[in-house]
């Protein structure tokens, strides 16, 4: 299902001209990372949030469409 998703957004983004798609993925979340791989996004960057047992480090992932689309014909 989460496939599905990410495809029909792709395909809603790239239809209205957006350039990429950025988003972040908690480092703990390991299913929705690989997900994001799987779908075409790279890492392009990571960080911390402050969290209330100490920080929450996160991966920030980007996909271009116009190359994702692209690939997947």
């Amino acid at each position: 299902m989460g496939s599905a998703l990410l495809s029909e957004a792709h395909r809603l983004l790239a239809g209205s001209g957006h350039a990429a798609v950025e988003l972040g993925v908690d480092d703990r979340n390991h299913r929705a990372a690989a997900l994001h791989r799987r779908s075409g996004y790279v890492v392009v960057g990571t960080g911390a949030d402050a969290g209330p047992d100490g920080p929450e480090p996160w991966t920030l992932m980007r996909l271009e469409p116009a190359d994702h689309t692209r690939r997947n014909r």
